[in-house]
């Protein structure tokens, strides 16, 4: 290999960029250049990191960057090496203008680097925990990588803003795009508009937070664009299953906590509709933190034959533990589930579930942002629609 293959020490790196783009950039040369030979080993993560004069973790996003293009790969037990139709691709970009500088407008909006943070808001500011914001969280990375953005996430919460704790790579102007979930308020539409970013929010919180963020935008304002979950087609299918015949249809009832919380308003105004349309009985369980599942679903049976109930995740299982008292048989009460805890399980005792889907939604969310980046015409959905992805309903058996 040649000494000092990217010369790095004739000058410093290019500014204006993040560190590990400029990295990229000298990388890229240097394979274009023709100091990098295709299947060549690249030197590691230490001695890149020496020589840039940067952490290691820089030097892997740089390294990243190279590999979506397919300029490297990378293989555990031999080593990082020079992709044998890399000076091709390397040129191919040089020419294009990326080489010199991922911003250059002479690259056009596909073939220059563009970076996106995800920033999930939490109530206390904790590290995202729950089953679906991880599965959310690897779906961003996966659709990112697979198409060369560069792609960080952050976590915030309200104090956040308040106290201008800002992400650094949004705070330094390194950002082309926002998306943001997670417990929304209006404060958090704001950013795009703060730091000229386009944005996605992703979730039901943004819908009740959106009106009031829209008060201050105008034309010439940053687009923001909002995509959501819809639950009213699988409540529909869900209330028809229990209701049964039209004839003598079965009351069907709604128990879940979190009344604040926008996912679940939206649930409750779905349900509603469903059921005013429907003419079913309507009964809803109250918002206690220490709701008593067994003194609900007693109540609700009172004086009826059959009960349909859809329960929210978190009283699963104490629903199912008032119904083995109640309605030992299972003759009485036909359950179902939203968002359970653990689906598996759910299945397994055969109650029909809905749940939603991250994967989905990031494909939306990240899939619109890019095009808002780039300003690429979509005459089917406009900039500034809202974007609904239909729950899962499933019906185990």
């Amino acid at each position: 290999m040649p000494e000092n293959p990217v010369n790095i020490k004739a000058g410093t790196l290019e500014p204006g960029l993040s560190k590990y783009e400029a990295v990229a950039v000298r990388l890229r040369g240097a394979i274009a250049g023709g100091q990098l030979k295709p299947g060549d080993r690249f030197p590691n993560e230490h001695e890149l990191a020496e020589e840039f004069g940067v952490s290691r973790i820089t030097i892997r996003q740089a390294l990243q960057l190279l590999e979506n293009d397919r300029l490297i790969t990378r293989n555990r037990g031999i080593g990082t090496h020079v992709s044998l139709d890399a000076v091709d691709a390397a040129a191919h970009e040089t020419r294009a203008g990326r080489s010199d500088h991922p911003r250059s407008a002479a690259a056009g909006p596909q073939n220059r680097l563009r970076r996106v943070l995800f920033v999930h808001v939490n109530l206390d500011g904790s590290a995202p925990h729950s089953p679906y914001v991880l599965q959310e969280l690897v779906a961003f990375e996966s659709y990112f990588s697979g198409r060369g953005v560069s792609f960080s996430w952050a976590q915030m919460n309200a104090s956040d803003l308040i106290a201008q704790r800002i992400p650094p790579e949004l705070a330094a102007g390194e950002i082309d795009g926002l998306i943001i979930d997670g417990y929304v308020n209006a404060s958090f539409l704001d950013l795009g508009q703060r730091f000229g970013l386009p944005m996605v929010v992703a979730g039901s919180h943004a819908l009740l937070a959106e009106q009031h963020a829209r008060k201050d935008q105008n034309d010439s304002s940053p687009p923001l664009e909002i995509v959501a979950h819809t639950y009213r087609p699988a409540m529909d299918q869900l209330i028809t299953r229990l209701a049964g015949p039209k004839k003598s249809p079965t009351p069907v009832a709604l128990i879940t906590g979190g009344f604040r919380m926008p996912a679940i308003v939206q649930l409750h105004q779905d349900y509603c509709e469903v059921v005013n349309r429907s003419r079913q009985r309507i009964a809803l369980g109250q918002h206690t933190p220490d709701l008593d599942i067994y003194a609900c679903l007693d109540a609700l049976l009172a004086g009826r034959d059959r009960l349909g109930v859809i329960i929210g995740g978190m009283y699963e299982e104490a629903a199912h533990q008032a119904l083995a008292a109640l309605d030992p048989a299972g003759k009485r009460v036909a359950p179902a589930v939203f968002s359970p805890q653990d689906p598996a399980r759910t299945a397994k005792r055969g109650w029909p579930y809905c749940v939603q889907s991250a994967d989905r939604l990031a494909g939306i969310a990240a899939g619109r942002l890019l095009r808002l980046i780039d300003q690429t015409p979509d005459l089917d959905t406009p900039i500034g629609h809202h974007h609904f992805v239909e729950a899962d309903l499933i019906f185990p058996g």
